[in-house]
């Protein structure tokens, strides 16, 4: 590329002659016809750079004139001779540079190098960078934010920072692809939470990290670190080398399914939170510890459903911690199996209105089910039916002594056979369903039930 204006250098001699001070801001003095820059300045193809180092045998790119060429600009490898080794502090500041490529000669990028440039798309780092000053693709807080489709980071660089994105580092820089070398020890979360990170990429010989399908693991593939936001997968079998899922592993991604393997023991804090699209999400038998949130929505944003939930075979208990703090409403859930080593459930859980069935395997010594309705192991009490079951006749079990308060409320419920060992009906065990018939034995508490609450009661031969 060749720079179309003329280009006037200053001597200190020159500068005196014309009344200009030392200390002028030349660059600032354009006019139609020539680009004036400072006396320590020289251009070659666009490229402002100075000759640096301890015998000037270096060379810093210090700006970029030109307005040519913007979708495919390249770092020289060298300059009069010199290698170009540096690119010096907001040399690309602001600029309309569209790709970049780093030569491998240059070794150190200064801080705000790249930052401001909102048409950016595509960065691409030489091999031998190693060291990557703040704010290099800063963005300015409430301008257009800036994004880069493609980011391949140096083959020596050690460490991926937050401080990358500057102060401003929450929002207004996006990276879409990550590429990330093998050299690479360490990458701060703030880096792959971004929202708009579509792949995290990370070249085969990392002894820190792995990825598969652009989702980020560690090295040997026993940790899911992070699945990006905006990645495009919708189902996903989570590698069955994994012992942990970590916290946010997925959170706010678009998927639709997610198979965790029995080698999974630990599911970290809000591992599938806020994830608006998620259907189906089915955990291997060996989860023994799920942290608080994993099924978490945010308040007052899309309602997160997931048709079908089937838990760990050695979860001992289920809490409303496992919605987060908006456990009452924004998560909902259609059919949920419960494992046999389940002791404990949280009425929280299962009372939520979506819950379509609540399927308990068998073994299980503290809880059992009929056409998806809960009962306690011996099935002496009935807990809960769904209140989105399809369930619209039923007959209690014979052995039931007792119906729970709000058991069948706000369900679609018909028609119900009480037996006659049942002596208690908890208030409200019936409260807005659609309730209209009792079937019973004559003088049994059923028909005192019914006709104490305006029910019709069918009275049924004793076999």
């Amino acid at each position: 590329m060749k720079n179309n204006k003329k280009i006037i250098i200053f001597t200190s001699a020159l500068m005196m002659t014309v009344g200009i001070g030392i200390g002028s801001n030349l660059d600032n003095i354009v006019n139609e016809n020539y680009t004036v820059i400072s006396a320590d300045d020289a251009v070659f193809e666009g490229f402002k750079y100075i000759a640096d180092g301890d015998e000037k045998n270096e060379i810093t790119i210090t700006g970029y004139t030109s307005d040519l060429d913007l979708a495919n600009v390249v770092i020289p490898d060298e300059i009069d001779g010199k290698p170009v080794t540096k690119i010096g502090a907001g040399a690309f500041k602001s600029s309309g540079i569209i790709s970049l490529t780093v030569s491998d000669s240059v070794t150190t990028i200064a801080d705000y190098a790249f930052a401001y440039c909102y048409s950016l798309k595509e960065l691409n780092l030489g091999k031998n960078v190693t060291s990557i000053g703040d704010g290099i693709i800063a963005s300015e807080a409430y301008k257009t934010t800036m994004y880069i489709e493609k980011l391949t980071l140096s083959d020596n660089i050690k460490a991926i920072g937050k401080n990358i994105y500057g102060s401003n580092d929450s929002y207004y820089t996006r990276v879409g692809s990550l590429n990330v070398p093998a050299s690479v020890s360490s990458i701060n979360s703030t880096f792959y939470n971004r929202s708009s990170l579509t792949a995290i990429n990370v070249e085969e010989g990392s002894k820190n990290y792995s990825s598969d399908q652009g989702i980020l693991y560690n090295a040997d593939k026993t940790k899911l670190i992070k699945c990006p936001v905006s990645s495009d997968i919708t189902l996903y079998d989570v590698a069955d080398t994994v012992t942990s899922i970590e916290n946010s592993a997925f959170a706010y991604s678009s998927l639709t399914t997610i198979n965790v393997p029995d080698s999974t023991t630990q599911i970290g804090n809000y591992a599938f939170a806020y994830c608006n699209s998620l259907e189906e999400l089915n955990l291997g038998k060996n989860v023994t510890s799920i942290g608080d949130g994993v099924i978490a929505s945010a308040a007052y944003q899309t309602t997160m459903y997931i048709s079908k939930l089937t838990l760990p075979d050695n979860l001992k208990a289920i809490g409303k911690n496992i919605y987060g703090s908006n456990d009452s409403y924004y998560t909902r859930i259609g059919s949920l199996n419960i494992p046999a080593s389940v002791s404990s459930i949280n009425s929280t859980f299962y009372n939520k209105s979506s819950l379509t069935a609540i399927n308990v395997a068998e073994g299980n010594k503290s809880y059992s089910s009929n056409m998806g309705i809960l009962y306690n192991g011996d099935k002496t009490a009935l807990i809960k039916c769904p209140q989105s079951s399809n369930v619209l006749i039923f007959e209690v079990d014979k052995n039931t002594k007792s119906i729970n308060a709000s058991a069948f409320a706000n369900t679609k419920i018909q028609n119900i056979l009480i037996p006659q060992s049942v002596t208690e009906i908890g208030t409200g065990a019936f409260n807005n369903s659609s309730l209209t018939t009792i079937e019973g034995y004559t003088g049994s508490y059923a028909e005192t039930f019914a006709n104490e609450n305006k029910y019709t009661f069918t009275a049924i031969e004793e076999s």
